[in-house]
């Protein structure tokens, strides 16, 4: 179950019912909704394949070569459709380290 930080008691727990799946030594997180159907995958370090031949450290550049334009940008954050129903979000960390 995930843990929501104390909340004032008329705000809804946005968590309620969710629980994830955490494979830390592979970097990937599973995030489940209320009725068990996978809502989020993220990837993190130290996870080392690719998702449509972009891999954790590329670059925005290399993203969009890779890829072309986005579907939304919101935030250093690029969207890509993978198909009808679903998306991979990129999120940049420009912080000039490479």
């Amino acid at each position: 179950m995930l843990k929501t930080p104390l909340l004032p008691a008329n705000v809804p727990d946005p968590n309620k019912g969710k629980t994830v799946l955490h494979l830390r030594t592979k970097g990937i997180w599973v995030f489940f909704n209320p009725t068990g159907k996978v809502d989020t995958i993220r990837l993190d370090a130290p996870f080392a394949g690719d998702v449509c031949g972009v891999k954790l450290g590329d670059t925005v550049k290399q993203v969009m070569k890779k890829l072309g334009s986005t579907a939304f940008i919101t935030m250093k954050s690029y969207r890509y459709a993978l198909d009808d129903s679903a998306y991979v979000n990129y999120d940049a960390n420009d912080d000039g380290y490479k």
